[in-house]
């Protein structure tokens, strides 16, 4: 059943037994590349297995044989398009179409994925919970994704009442399976957002569609009370002309929510003057606004600045999670300098000027350029006039943990990270005022902040948040 669904796939993508399949899915616990692996073996197609990852070789592979589909998530496609021009060998690549799910994409990153690569793409869908990819699939049509009704019944329904709505109309899409005998699902909730039609496609399959995603009900957020698709943004950047590579920051400052986009900059636009950035910010506001109904702040970022994902993209940060009532990180300010003499003292300067009381100053150089992390009472005011002045800077939340300062202190929470399977990007640490503490700053993964942030509470360390830090 899964091998069908996946060759179905791929020969409504033009594969036949003549093709090089590339598959870029994972390998591990991920099904999706061996569902395409299946698929394509089956199809009689030559399958190179490359999972996820090494970018580099996946490129070397690509040229080397000449693979002709592309299987692979949207954002990691974009990312080999990226990589691709970058090297300069797409001359060399013989792409002729690519299959891409496990996340939703709009018809715009469609478009521009089918332009940078040279070809046509499909929408696949699955999860694992049914079978893996290839429960739906889109043929030459590119009208909506064919759900292999032989195997499984469709539904969609309403997300708070769970009522069946009628076709054509947007819902959350629930599935039957009725061809598994190990693990037979009835009616299970997808959390993916979508419509069924059943108007006879132009490709002549008489199988229902479905519209591609258009996001999940669980990924839906709700910032002053709207309702916030980060589909929604990535079509405004898309039409404004920006890369797909973005990051929403939702956040709660004085009881308030706040929503800022990081959005990458092109190596072009990064050479601009810093007038036209600013411009660009404001049109892309303006456009977010008119989506949206709330104003966004926008923020235009190095090249290459935002991770890069070979996976799933983590497109949103949502750090209005509470734990015991408080929140669970300070603010830190990171401003980007060129390694030139003189920088660090100017920027100083600039500080001691404004009168800006540094409560923790940080430094990380490369031989190019160097990160100065500093903590700071009033961290968005401080941000807002840094910017004003033309410095390159982020907001970035750190956990802060206030320790006695004795032998042993950041041993125990290191401990307490490392067994639990958590890696620390960075730490350093300050003295509180008017105490014998110490205040260890902890960065790790965005994903992982609240959980660090717990099981530090739940070993008897104390946290710290930003009100705290103002009192101390």
């Amino acid at each position: 059943m899964w091998e069908d669904g996946c060759a179905r796939a791929l020969v409504a993508a033009g594969g036949t037994d003549e093709d090089v399949v590339h598959v870029a899915y994972g390998y591990g616990l991920f099904t999706g590349g061996f569902g395409l692996n299946g698929g394509s073996q089956k199809v009689g197609s030559l399958t190179l297995p490359m999972s996820s990852g090494n970018t580099d070789r996946q490129l070397q592979f690509m040229t080397d044989f000449g693979s002709t589909i592309l299987c692979c998530t949207p954002s990691y496609a974009s990312y080999l398009a990226e990589s691709i021009e970058e090297r300069g060998i797409k001359d060399q690549i013989k792409l002729k179409a690519g299959i891409f799910g496990a996340e939703a994409w709009s018809e715009d990153m469609r478009a521009d994925i089918e332009n940078r690569l040279g070809i046509k793409a499909y929408d696949i869908y699955g999860l694992t919970e049914i079978e893996g990819p290839g429960v739906a699939f889109e043929c030459e049509e590119q009208n909506g994704m064919h759900i292999c009704e032989d195997y499984f019944i469709p539904e969609i329904v309403d997300p708070d009442t769970f009522e069946p709505v009628p076709d054509g109309q947007i819902g959350e899409l629930v599935f039957t399976s009725f061809a598994k005998e190990a693990f037979p699902l009835i009616r299970y909730r997808t959390k993916d957002i979508t419509y069924i039609t059943r108007e006879k496609c132009k490709c002549g399959r008489t199988h229902a569609r479905i519209h591609r995603l258009m996001g999940r009900s669980d990924d839906m957020l709700i910032v002053k009370g709207v309702n916030v698709y980060p589909s929604q943004v990535e079509e405004v950047l898309i039409k404004q002309g920006m890369p797909a590579n973005y990051q929403l920051i939702v956040d709660r400052v004085n009881n308030s929510d706040t929503m800022e986009v990081l959005v990458e900059m092109t190596p072009e636009m990064f050479s601009d003057k810093v007038s036209s950035i600013e411009s660009k910010e404001k049109d892309i506001v303006t456009a977010l606004k008119s989506m949206l109904g709330i104003y966004a702040k926008v923020k235009l970022v190095e090249p290459k600045s935002i991770t890069r994902s070979e996976g799933k993209a983590v497109r949103v940060i949502d750090k209005r999670k509470i734990l015991g009532g408080f929140y669970m990180y300070i603010h830190q300010i990171s401003v980007f300098i060129e390694n030139k003499p003189g920088n660090i003292a100017n920027f100083t300067n600039f500080l001691a000027e404004h009168k800006i009381d540094m409560r923790a100053f940080q430094i990380a150089d490369s031989s190019d350029f160097g990160i100065i992390r500093i903590i700071v009472d009033d961290p968005f005011n401080t941000l807002t006039l840094l910017r004003d002045n033309d410095w390159i800077c982020n907001l970035t939340h750190v956990i802060g943990v206030k320790l006695p300062d004795e032998p042993g202190s950041m041993a125990k929470a290191m401990n307490v990270i490392a067994s639990n399977g958590y890696s620390v990007d960075y730490v350093y640490a300050f003295l509180a005022r008017g105490t014998d503490d110490a205040l260890m700053v902890f960065r790790v993964k965005d994903e992982d902040t609240d959980k660090v942030a717990a099981l530090l509470v739940r070993n008897g360390m104390k946290t710290v948040d930003q009100e705290d830090l103002t009192k101390m």
